[in-house]
């Protein structure tokens, strides 16, 4: 019998559908397992048809945690061949699912882990062969390379290391499948990284991310052994000797490597410097101990008290519209003088800010920028990009231009100039003070500061591989927001569903046919209460009256199973890398975002710092610059703080 009337409680639709999010005592039951497995399978044949990228997302998401051998080949052919309107961003949520439903390493969720059967294995290293040669491939193979690398098995880790040995294949894979072999701690990988180091690096983009690959598997793979106050271990000294000896060739490494080596070693140690003199490093191989301890040393530039290290800077600034709400005395105070060590005495080019016309959070971070690059060397290169609903950089920083003071005089009349608009008659209630770029977008600003090359913004898909942009993009980004992501630049319909599905109806009253009675408990009658949703973006209050609800008394109903037709076509407004609330965040979103950031800086080694002011979602900034190797600080009332993101933060944060 097909059921017309709307049943009380369709929970089985919830279940089949959203089980991923919405919990129900029908998810665990095995008979139900098969069906949604089906259903989801069913829905991924539609994939072609939609035009929202979140719904395909969260189809194949739904799909990669059910069992049985016919999952991964599925992902590996939506991999293979996706929906041509997001055949890039399909491709690497493929992967990004792919690994997550088997390399699941921190504790906390490892029991969530599926492991591989030995046809997922063979499936796998088949893929890892038939794309290791394409660059553009990079990110599917290290995903897939991640999964073979924790079965910690000696034929497939030779396999690997034979792809990291071969010169033809592209240099980002190659640094790519260095990375991903940490996941499995194998015992050859020191000799492999010995032998590796004998290569001419060539100071070129090729040498850069293999040479840097080396130094930061070597440091993570050392770092459990390290002792303070003892030597390094002798079967260890000859490869950190190298990698010191060639820091010290002028001629061996780009600047940046050098840099990056640095910072590899003091991750390694735990210095308190990145020294860049071999001598320093020697020192601590022979004795074990930080040549200057506590010694401060040199500093150098900073935003917002965060170091400046790198040589070519974007500067990521939240141009939303909430950017505009006024600072009070106390939110002035706490956004101040952010600066690291003692405030030095401003020389003919330095910028000091006017706190008397520094009016609303834009304000602030404008003269933050300004008065960075005041104080950073011409031999920087630098770009502003200013993010809301797109991102787009400022006129006179369109490609990285010197930060000589001349172009930080133009760079700071460019903000200068940056006037907001008049809100439009529907949004004039929530947006008092004006418009700027409308509502924040976490993924195009970083996408944007990722294509940044020399010859500008790139406007194609080579961010994570493109040795150009390597060797000549960002190598630091500075991200400024006072809100959460909840605009990502990807909108579109799902396809129209027509199916049936079984689920349980409740009546009052005896039906014809198998059922049961359910016993409901008394509900105490609820008084008139007012809720509160808050703009996303302006933190204006919008108060809401719920009508009060008549107590009721203990009932029991009627229930059967019963076939239903659904139909529903939805719009998304966002894709999946956008929280769909209008507060905190979504581990669905939050996942995509931080696999889309690791992916852009997978051999780029971009360091990422955050700042939080407003009210700013920390528990999205932080994680995004842990993701590239920097810190999150949050500035509000209480001062200047740093921001352990989430409660009790992440497994394994240092």
């Amino acid at each position: 019998m097909r059921n017309t009337a709307r049943p009380l409680l369709p929970l089985a639709l919830a279940a089949l559908l959203f089980a991923a999010y919405v919990p129900s005592a029908a998810q665990g039951r095995p008979d139900n397992q098969d069906d949604r497995k089906k259903v989801t399978a069913d829905f991924l044949d539609r994939m072609a048809e939609s035009t929202s990228l979140r719904w395909n997302a969260e189809q194949l998401q739904q799909y990669s945690r059910f069992s049985g051998d016919d999952v991964l080949p599925r992902l590996l052919q939506v991999y293979d061949k996706p929906p041509a309107a997001f055949a890039d961003n399909m491709r690497y949520l493929a992967a990004a699912y792919l690994r997550a439903r088997h390399d699941i390493t921190t504790e906390q969720f490892a029991a969530q882990r599926q492991q591989p059967s030995e046809a997922d294995l063979k499936a796998l290293r088949k893929f890892v062969k038939q794309y290791y040669r394409s660059a553009a491939d990079v990110w599917g193979v290290y995903c897939a390379a991640c999964i073979l690398a924790i079965e910690d098995d000696a034929d497939i880790a030779l396999e690997l290391l034979e792809i990291v040995g071969d010169k033809r294949a592209p240099a980002v894979t190659r640094a790519a499948l260095l990375c991903a072999l940490e996941h499995g701690g194998f015992e050859h990988l020191r000799r492999a990284l010995q032998l590796m180091l004998q290569e001419d690096f060539k100071a070129g983009g090729e040498g850069a991310v293999i040479y840097e690959a080396i130094c930061w598997s070597a440091a993570r793979a050392y770092r459990p052994l390290h002792k303070v106050g003892q030597p390094v271990l002798e079967d260890w000294r000859p490869l950190f000797d190298r990698i010191t000896a060639l820091v010290d060739d002028k001629k061996a490494l780009l600047p940046r490597s050098k840099r990056e080596s640095a910072l590899a070693l003091q991750y390694c140690f735990g210095t308190k410097h990145p020294y860049q003199f071999p001598a320093m490093w020697k020192m601590l191989f022979d004795s074990g101990h930080d040549p200057l301890g506590d010694d401060d040393g040199a500093t150098v530039a900073s935003f917002m008290g965060l170091d400046v290290l790198g040589e070519r800077i974007v500067f990521l600034i939240d141009a939303s519209d909430s950017m505009l709400n006024p600072l009070s005395d106390a939110d002035r105070d706490a956004i101040k003088n952010p600066v690291t060590g003692e405030r030095r005495k401003a020389g003919d080019d330095e910028y000091e800010i006017d706190w008397k016309r520094v009016r609303n959070r834009f304000d602030a971070a404008r003269e933050h920028v300004k008065w960075t690059l005041s104080r950073l060397g011409k031999d920087k290169q630098v770009a502003v990009i200013l993010f809301g609903d797109d991102a787009e950089p400022l006129p006179v920083t369109r490609s990285f231009v010197s930060a000589s003071s001349g172009n930080a005089r133009k760079i700071g009349a460019a903000l200068d100039a940056i006037r907001p608009g008049e809100a439009p008659a529907e949004k004039q209630s929530t947006r008092p003070h004006g418009v700027l770029l409308g509502e924040t977008n976490y993924y195009r600003a970083l996408l944007a500061a990722f294509r940044m090359g020399k010859v500008g913004i790139v406007n194609e898909p080579r961010e994570h591989w493109d040795l150009k942009l390597v060797t000549e993009g960002a190598d630091a980004i500075f991200l400024l927001s006072d809100g959460s992501p909840i605009r990502d630049g990807f909108s579109g319909d799902t396809p129209k569903i027509d199916y049936e599905y079984t689920g349980s109806a409740y009546y009052e009253s005896r039906q014809p046919g198998e059922g049961e009675w359910v016993e409901f408990p008394a509900r105490p009658a609820q008084p008139e209460r007012e809720i509160q949703t808050r703009d996303p973006e302006t933190g204006a209050i919008t108060k809401t009256k719920i009508p009060a609800q008549p107590a009721q008394p203990a009932s029991r109903m009627w229930r059967k199973k019963e076939v239903y037709r659904y139909e529903f076509q939805n719009h998304d407004d966002n894709g999946p890398y956008a929280s769909a609330q209008n507060f905190g965040f979504s581990a669905f979103e939050m996942t995509n975002l931080l696999d889309e950031v690791e992916r852009m800086n997978l051999v780029r080694r971009c360091r990422i710092q955050c700042v939080g002011i407003g009210e700013a979602q920390m528990a999205w900034l932080k994680p995004i610059a842990k993701q590239g190797g920097g810190k999150a600080v949050f500035f509000g009332k209480q001062g200047e703080r740093e921001i352990p993101g989430f409660p009790g933060d992440f497994p394994g944060d240092d």
